[in-house]
């Protein structure tokens, strides 16, 4: 299977290369709840290479699927790219000081009213 200029091989790279960035995150997650900072920003910087990566996944296997279905991976490819978008731009939040945690992703629980 060839998708554009990258092979399947290629495609095989960039989802562990995604996976290995998103278990990381979940380490520094941990250590973060265990131990402190640094580890809280290392966790926002790879949940954000996470996001990019997985991006760029799917910008590839669309470029291979859009023969096939092209109106469902458009819009597959939409939806993936916005939500890694939305991930990042939550990062690049967190890490500058601009938002906490909870405003990029969600509080639990919830404010009383």
């Amino acid at each position: 299977m060839n998708t554009g200029n990258l092979s399947s091989k290629g495609m095989g790279w960039v989802s562990i290369a995604a996976g290995i960035a998103g278990l990381l995150g979940l380490v520094f997650l941990i250590l973060f709840f265990s131990v402190g900072q640094p580890f809280g920003t290392l966790n926002d910087i790879f949940i954000g290479l996470a996001a990019i990566l997985s991006g760029v996944l799917a910008g590839l296997f669309y470029s291979g699927y859009h023969a096939r279905a092209p109106f469902a991976s458009l819009i597959a490819l939409i939806f993936a790219l916005a939500g890694a978008l939305v991930v990042v731009v939550g990062c690049v939040l967190v890490i500058s000081g601009r938002t906490g945690w909870f405003l990029a992703g969600c509080r639990w629980p919830p404010a009383m009213p």
